[in-house]
């Protein structure tokens, strides 16, 4: 019960520092033009990183370029889709999950 104890005190500050920041959101939504994703991730995420959130990131740094040597695969037409479904299914699992964690702790 104790290491139980543990884990779920520790489960929120997990989740705050795995979230995204408000700067990583608002890119999502008005960059790659995908408001209903970025909404869908804020509703799921259950914590906010305070000390990350009031950072303040410039975001054209965020919108720069990455020196890496590793290249996103290229995608089909489908492939995409695919992903996009993915990345759907996926926020609104977190948001079904904060519902429900909602509900049992409120019963």
């Amino acid at each position: 019960m104790a290491s139980a104890a543990v884990m779920l005190g520790l489960t929120p500050s997990i989740l705050a520092v795995l979230s995204p920041t408000t700067v990583e959101t608002s890119l999502l939504f008005i960059v790659t033009r995908r408001p209903l994703l970025a909404l869908c991730l804020a509703a799921g995420s259950p914590a906010t990183f305070l000390s990350r959130s009031a950072n303040h990131a410039d975001p054209l740094e965020a919108l720069g370029g990455h020196h890496s040597q590793l290249s996103p695969p290229k995608l089909s037409n489908n492939g995409h889709r695919m992903v996009t479904v993915v990345e759907y299914l996926i926020a609104i699992g977190a948001i079904i999950n904060i519902a429900w964690l909602s509900y049992e702790l409120g019963m």
